[in-house]
């Protein structure tokens, strides 16, 4: 009976070894499967890690490029308002001096009419008084001829007649 015992009770424990290491196999194959499922997460964390430090990266080249664009444009902008400014100093200054040269021009042309009583002394071919247009020009007719040879009277400005374009 005790030896029936010893081999019922041996038997139990056999039979107890052999679900332990079945499970011990169970839990092995979970922990493989575990450790390669980690190494995979590994493997993507790092892929992922690359990407966005690459990622990172190119978006600072790009605002560095865009801002070095933005300068370049910036300072064209300012060079190009600096020469718009010069040439309007310029353009300013041209008129002045055209506008004094015509004062100028216009007030020998009126000191010429007022010492002649309002008669040209400028060419012999106007008729009458001189008279100011809308556009501040002096103006007066003169005598001529058409294409025909038919005699006709023209309007023309002094300027004109000064310079000799009638």
């Amino acid at each position: 009976m005790a030896k029936q015992s010893k081999k019922k009770t041996l038997k139990v424990l056999e039979s107890r070894i052999e679900k332990l290491e079945q499970n011990n196999e169970g839990l092995r194959s979970q922990l493989k499967y575990i450790e390669e499922k980690v190494e995979e997460s590994k493997e993507t964390l790092s892929k992922a890690k690359q990407e966005t430090n690459s990622n990172l990266e190119k978006n600072a080249r790009e605002r560095e490029e865009e801002a070095k664009a933005k300068q370049e444009t910036n300072s064209n902008l300012e060079k190009n308002a600096s020469e718009r400014e010069e040439a309007a100093k310029a353009n300013q200054e041209t008129n002045s001096n055209l506008e004094e040269k015509v004062r100028e021009l216009k007030e020998k042309i009126k000191n010429i009419i007022e010492r002649n009583n309002g008669y040209p002394e400028i060419c012999e071919a106007f008729i009458g008084k001189l008279s100011e247009n809308k556009n501040g020009l002096l103006s007066g007719f003169k005598r001529g001829t058409d294409n025909d040879d038919n005699d006709v009277i023209r309007k023309i400005n002094v300027d004109d007649a000064i310079c000799g374009h009638f």
